[in-house]
């Protein structure tokens, strides 16, 4: 329980300015009363709730790499690997089948796409797949890493 729901509770009828109507006073002073400590406190508990989400929310967000160490990964992977070098696992432009484009990302459009132009002749080579329609830049330089002429 936050501070605020347990100092509201101590100073329950001083905050109304009805400090006198615990003791005594009117009935519907009392009910009103009652009515305004029920509204108080639901009030309370939703403010809890909504600070226990925050709370949590800024702890998930705290658990989240920046920006710039995504960045930082990214280009140390790009830079060990090299532009130019091809794994081991690396599959010809002109042997790769339908499931092995599936397999490297690409979408049943995209697989496609990149074997049609093949088949006719206009992909010669892993440097042509900038021309294939629909693909975008960050899958290119996966896919050029990852097929070889």
């Amino acid at each position: 329980m936050s501070v605020f729901g347990s100092m509201h509770r101590r100073r329950r009828g001083r905050r109304f300015g009805l400090p006198g109507l615990r003791a005594g006073g009117s009935v519907s002073a009392r009910v009103r009363l009652t009515r305004l400590e029920r509204q108080l406190d639901r009030a309370c508990e939703r403010y809890e709730l909504a600070i226990a989400a925050i709370d949590e929310r800024t702890r998930a967000l705290q658990r989240l790499p920046s920006a710039r160490e995504i960045v930082r990964a990214a280009t140390s992977d790009e830079a060990q690997r090299g532009p130019d070098t091809h794994g081991p696992d690396s599959i010809r432009l002109s042997s790769v089948t339908f499931d092995d484009l599936r397999a490297l990302g690409l979408s049943v459009t995209q697989s496609k796409r990149v074997l049609t132009l093949r088949d006719e002749g206009l992909l010669p080579s892993t440097a042509a797949l900038d021309e294939v329609p629909g693909i975008p830049r960050s899958q290119l330089l996966d896919l050029k890493l990852r097929l070889r002429d």
